[in-house]
């Protein structure tokens, strides 16, 4: 592995987004939220990564995004070279669901079969699945 800070030019990004193959859904609220960061000067490289595998994007595809969304570059840690088989370990905070795993693995209705999924799983644990029962 190899780590480096880099600045990210919407150019840079929109190439890098190329081998974002393995990532789950997009979540535009927080496109729209990092992009607004970058916009305003906000932007602040903390530390988070963008990480690649040889061929795969593994993390940073939303920051990533938002770079392409406000045209502006932004310096940020990238980590190249992390084998693939270690994706599953990465999270840039916001918690993979169900339905996020399932939609990376080739599920057509990832959404659905993720929350029948968490039902079930909520029944056979003995949690209720009504809302606002404890």
């Amino acid at each position: 592995m190899k780590a480096s800070i880099e600045v990210i030019t919407p150019s840079m990004a929109e190439k890098y987004l190329e081998q974002n193959t393995i990532n789950r859904r997009i979540r535009e609220r927080h496109v729209y939220f990092l992009r607004d960061e970058i916009t305003e000067g906000r932007w602040a490289p903390n530390g988070s990564t963008i990480v690649f595998s040889n061929d795969k994007l593994l993390d940073g595809q939303h920051r990533l995004l938002a770079v392409v969304s406000a045209k502006k570059p932004i310096r940020t840690l990238v980590v190249r070279g992390v084998p693939q088989e270690f994706f599953s370990t990465i999270d840039m905070g916001a918690v993979r669901r169900p339905a996020d795993m399932l939609a990376i693995k080739g599920e057509t209705d990832a959404i659905l079969l993720g929350a029948a999924s968490s039902i079930v799983i909520r029944i056979k644990r003995g949690i209720s699945t009504h809302r606002g029962s404890q």
